[in-house]
Protein backbone atom coordinates (compact mmCIF):
# COMPACT_ATOMS: atom_id res chain seq x y z
CA UNK A 1 0.00 0.00 0.00
CA UNK A 2 2.89 2.53 0.97
CA UNK A 3 4.56 2.07 -2.46
CA UNK A 4 0.99 2.64 -4.59
CA UNK A 5 0.61 5.60 -2.26
CA UNK A 6 4.20 7.34 -2.93
CA UNK A 7 3.14 6.68 -6.66
CA UNK A 8 0.20 8.29 -6.65
CA UNK A 9 1.63 11.30 -4.74
CA UNK A 10 4.43 11.63 -7.83
CA UNK A 11 2.01 11.51 -10.05
CA UNK A 12 0.22 14.25 -8.50
CA UNK A 13 3.12 16.31 -8.11
CA UNK A 14 4.14 15.49 -11.71
CA UNK A 15 -0.15 17.11 -12.87
CA UNK A 16 0.78 20.41 -10.80
CA UNK A 17 4.19 20.69 -12.67
CA UNK A 18 2.57 19.48 -16.16
CA UNK A 19 0.13 22.21 -15.93
CA UNK A 20 2.30 25.16 -14.88
CA UNK A 21 4.76 24.11 -17.60
CA UNK A 22 1.85 24.06 -20.04
CA UNK A 23 0.59 27.40 -18.98
CA UNK A 24 4.42 28.99 -19.59
CA UNK A 25 4.65 27.10 -22.86
CA UNK A 26 1.09 28.95 -23.63
CA UNK A 27 1.95 32.43 -21.77
CA UNK A 28 5.45 32.63 -23.08
CA UNK A 29 6.66 30.69 -25.78
CA UNK A 30 3.18 31.31 -28.07
CA UNK A 31 2.69 27.21 -28.11
CA UNK A 32 -0.86 27.95 -28.97
CA UNK A 33 -0.83 23.84 -30.02
CA UNK A 34 -0.84 22.85 -26.71
CA UNK A 35 -4.54 24.51 -26.73
CA UNK A 36 -7.30 21.45 -28.00
CA UNK A 37 -10.69 21.15 -28.42
CA UNK A 38 -12.80 18.00 -27.18
CA UNK A 39 -11.15 16.05 -30.29
CA UNK A 40 -7.70 16.40 -28.64
CA UNK A 41 -6.80 18.67 -32.55
CA UNK A 42 -5.59 22.05 -31.57
CA UNK A 43 -7.76 24.72 -32.27
CA UNK A 44 -8.27 27.16 -35.11
CA UNK A 45 -7.43 30.77 -33.61
CA UNK A 46 -6.55 29.23 -29.96
CA UNK A 47 -5.05 32.92 -29.53
CA UNK A 48 -9.06 33.95 -28.77
CA UNK A 49 -9.12 32.21 -25.49
CA UNK A 50 -5.12 31.29 -25.00
CA UNK A 51 -5.13 34.43 -21.76
CA UNK A 52 -8.13 32.91 -20.24
CA UNK A 53 -6.63 29.05 -20.73
CA UNK A 54 -3.31 30.21 -18.88
CA UNK A 55 -5.27 31.43 -16.12
CA UNK A 56 -6.63 28.40 -16.32
CA UNK A 57 -3.99 26.24 -16.31
CA UNK A 58 -2.05 28.23 -13.62
CA UNK A 59 -4.69 27.63 -11.12
CA UNK A 60 -4.90 24.30 -11.80
CA UNK A 61 -1.72 23.92 -11.60
CA UNK A 62 -0.90 26.15 -8.59
CA UNK A 63 -3.69 24.54 -6.59
CA UNK A 64 -2.86 20.57 -7.29
CA UNK A 65 0.84 21.57 -6.70
CA UNK A 66 0.03 23.69 -3.35
CA UNK A 67 -1.73 20.28 -2.45
CA UNK A 68 0.73 18.08 -3.11
CA UNK A 69 2.70 20.63 -1.09
CA UNK A 70 0.88 20.52 1.65
CA UNK A 71 0.56 16.60 1.72
CA UNK A 72 3.88 15.77 3.71
CA UNK A 73 3.83 18.98 5.48
CA UNK A 74 0.84 19.02 6.37
CA UNK A 75 0.43 14.54 6.92
CA UNK A 76 -2.48 14.42 5.53
CA UNK A 77 -4.07 11.34 5.18
CA UNK A 78 -4.75 9.09 1.66
CA UNK A 79 -8.19 8.91 2.22
CA UNK A 80 -8.29 13.03 1.94
CA UNK A 81 -6.45 13.40 -1.06
CA UNK A 82 -9.40 11.56 -3.14
CA UNK A 83 -12.33 14.21 -2.22
CA UNK A 84 -9.46 17.12 -2.76
CA UNK A 85 -8.41 15.68 -5.93
CA UNK A 86 -12.67 14.94 -7.15
CA UNK A 87 -13.13 18.93 -6.19
CA UNK A 88 -10.30 20.65 -8.31
CA UNK A 89 -11.02 18.10 -11.21
CA UNK A 90 -14.83 18.86 -11.45
CA UNK A 91 -14.79 22.60 -11.91
CA UNK A 92 -11.65 22.24 -13.96
CA UNK A 93 -13.67 20.36 -16.36
CA UNK A 94 -16.64 22.89 -16.79
CA UNK A 95 -13.97 26.17 -16.65
CA UNK A 96 -12.39 23.87 -19.32
CA UNK A 97 -16.31 23.38 -21.36
CA UNK A 98 -17.08 27.07 -20.86
CA UNK A 99 -13.82 28.29 -22.79
CA UNK A 100 -14.42 25.53 -25.28
CA UNK A 101 -17.56 27.39 -26.05
CA UNK A 102 -16.57 30.82 -25.54
CA UNK A 103 -13.73 30.05 -28.41
CA UNK A 104 -16.79 28.76 -30.81
CA UNK A 105 -18.86 31.65 -30.21
CA UNK A 106 -15.70 34.01 -30.98
CA UNK A 107 -14.15 32.17 -33.13
CA UNK A 108 -17.97 32.74 -34.98
CA UNK A 109 -17.84 36.04 -34.54
CA UNK A 110 -14.63 36.82 -35.91
CA UNK A 111 -15.68 34.85 -38.71
CA UNK A 112 -18.88 36.89 -39.29
CA UNK A 113 -16.68 39.82 -39.32
CA UNK A 114 -14.31 38.52 -41.68
CA UNK A 115 -17.31 38.06 -44.04
CA UNK A 116 -16.73 34.17 -44.24
CA UNK A 117 -19.45 31.30 -43.76
CA UNK A 118 -19.81 29.94 -40.39
CA UNK A 119 -21.43 26.54 -40.54
CA UNK A 120 -22.18 26.42 -36.52
CA UNK A 121 -25.33 24.88 -35.41
CA UNK A 122 -28.45 27.23 -35.30
CA UNK A 123 -28.09 28.00 -31.15
CA UNK A 124 -24.39 29.12 -31.71
CA UNK A 125 -24.64 31.21 -34.92
CA UNK A 126 -24.85 34.77 -34.17
CA UNK A 127 -26.89 35.58 -36.87
CA UNK A 128 -29.97 34.18 -34.79
CA UNK A 129 -29.18 35.75 -31.70
CA UNK A 130 -32.00 38.68 -30.98
CA UNK A 131 -30.49 41.82 -30.29
CA UNK A 132 -33.34 43.39 -27.71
Amino acid sequence: MTLITILIYLVIVALGVALLWVSYQVGFGGRLSLIRGSDNKPLVQAELIAKSFVVMTICLGASVFIFAIAIPLFGIQFEIWRGYLAAVTIPAIIWRQVLLMRHTKLLALTRQSNGTQTSLPPHLDVKNINHE
